[in-house]
């Protein structure tokens, strides 16, 4: 279990979220994959991924024509009908993939 936090100016949430340590290295490798595609100007499919109780969903829809990618994010801090839901739709470069890189290698690497 980690902590995830969402921090906007008007509003900062944390709540724990359950990843799958196989989940976790799929998700790099697919990143890794993208990462290379848009350096390349290559096609690339999105990439889904969610928690294993779907408290975090992440959607990557890559454009290859402007060598970057929307990210449209889901939090649910708890999993029932009743939880908020924040949604957010953000465009990252290439420039974003090392440090999203790294931070899911010390995700990965955190209880070892």
């Amino acid at each position: 279990m980690v902590w995830v936090e969402f921090s906007i100016p008007q509003l900062k949430t944390q709540f724990s979220a359950e990843f799958m340590a196989g989940d976790l290295e799929t998700i790099k490798e697919e990143l890794i994959g993208l990462y290379q595609s848009l350096k390349n100007q290559k096609k690339s499919d999105k990439i889904v991924f969610s928690s294993v109780f779907e408290q975090v969903m992440l959607t990557f829809y890559p454009d290859e024509s402007t060598g970057s990618v929307a990210l449209e994010m889901v939090l649910k801090p708890e999993n029932n009908v009743e939880s908020i839901t924040l949604t957010d739709l953000i465009g990252i470069d290439e420039s974003y993939f090392p440090a999203l890189l790294n931070d899911l290698d010390e995700l990965i690497n955190w209880q070892n």
